[in-house]
């Protein structure tokens, strides 16, 4: 189950899966709605988040500790899955905003 966390949520998606609903940016209104500096700050709190965690999981045998999916209930995950799912899933939205921005167009203002 990890390796295909992992592989769905690398910037190079071997395994594409879908969007759980509730993780779709337009989940409860338009993501053209969404405020900016809002999205961002989220994004950075979320961020510092997971750098802690990774922080207080020095040492830890990540292989061993299991974390349940928020989407499939009776899924679980080894936190090392977790963590390197986390971080190749950040580099893929990174990637997305970098294509976006160089969209004829995009709105800098």
């Amino acid at each position: 189950a990890g390796r295909l966390l992992i592989d769905a949520t690398t910037p190079e998606v071997k395994r594409k899966l879908p969007t759980a609903p509730k993780s779709n940016p337009s989940h409860g209104g338009a993501a053209s709605n969404l405020d900016p500096a809002k999205v961002l700050a989220t994004y950075h709190q979320h961020t510092g988040d997971y750098l802690a965690a990774i922080r207080e999981a020095d040492g830890v045998d990540l292989g061993r500790i299991k974390v349940g999916s928020p989407f499939l209930p009776l899924v679980s995950f080894s936190l090392g899955a977790v963590f390197e799912a986390l971080a190749g899933h950040n580099l893929r939205h990174i990637g997305q905003a970098r294509r976006v921005t160089q969209e004829p167009g995009f709105p800098w203002g």
